[in-house]
């Protein structure tokens, strides 16, 4: 009877043991899918805020432009700023976003724009993934008749300036230039400015 009761004992012991053995590896188990849903919700949430871009058409336009190959928030501050622009110059709209900045007017953004003789010349004021020459994404752009070189020698105050610098009339260099049989013909006088 004794030997019996010890059986059932020894028994109920190992079912017991059996049952924390498999509890433990069943929590064991759950905490493994927790962490690897984690991982998936990380891996889908690096997925949806990738902000690598080539272009300003890769960001969401009114809020962001692409600047060193990330989209960044966008300076939408031009109707409420308090900023002259000079030499009739005016803010520049980016990816629909107005900024408080001031650059040089467009004759064009495209060859479309001009008459059937001339080429849109992309202006200085281009943005950083720009392609040289490409007129879509720079200010300062002007309508020359075809067969010279980009870009005409002309002063900044018509084409502007890359950006971080400024436009100042400490050199002298032609306000404006015209395309003469592949060539640029300048004028001689030294409002053009220059960049610094």
């Amino acid at each position: 009877m004794k030997n019996r009761k010890l059986f059932r004992c020894l028994w109920f012991a190992c079912l017991g043991l059996m049952l924390l053995m498999v509890t433990a590896q069943c929590d064991n188990e759950d905490t493994d899918d927790e962490a690897n849903s984690d991982t998936d919700v990380d891996s889908d949430s690096d997925a949806d805020t990738d902000l690598s871009c080539q272009t300003d058409a890769q960001c969401t336009p009114g809020e962001q432009w692409c600047v060193q190959g990330q989209c960044v928030p966008c300076d939408n501050s031009g109707t409420v700023c308090d900023l002259a622009c000079e030499k009739d110059w005016e803010f520049y709209r980016r990816n629909e976003c107005l900024a408080c900045a001031c650059a040089p007017l467009n004759d064009c953004v495209s060859d479309e724009d001009c008459q059937a003789d001339e080429t849109c010349y992309a202006g200085r004021f281009c943005w950083d993934w720009c392609p040289e020459g490409d007129p879509s994404c720079c200010y300062g752009n002007i309508c020359r008749a075809s067969g010279c070189s980009w870009q005409p020698p002309m002063g900044c105050w018509r084409l502007g300036c890359p950006q971080g610098q400024q436009c100042t009339d400490e050199e002298c260099v032609a306000s404006d230039c015209t395309c003469w049989e592949s060539d640029w013909l300048c004028t001689d006088d030294c409002g053009g400015g220059s960049c610094v």
